[in-house]
């Protein structure tokens, strides 16, 4: 598996009551994730944040790719 670093947008949402200033200035949030990469489609890449030696993972996340900015492969 390689071990990556994938930067990524994600929805941002806010149910109160805002001003149209806010509004105006509110955007989707610039993420970061490093992990394992498990998967990867047309659609999506999967990656998980822990493993363990008997192939058991932890903190799955499955990012579609219309999200992702960047891939980067990092040495472990």
């Amino acid at each position: 598996m390689k071990l990556v670093k994938v930067d990524w947008m994600d929805s941002a949402a806010c149910d109160g009551w805002v001003g149209v200033t806010y509004a105006e200035e509110f955007n989707p949030s610039k993420c970061v994730t490093v992990g394992w990469v498990v998967k990867k489609t047309r659609e999506y890449i999967t990656t998980v944040g822990s493993k363990s030696d008997s192939i058991n993972y932890s903190q799955l996340m499955a990012i579609p790719r219309s999200c992702i900015i960047s891939i980067k492969e990092l040495e472990e």
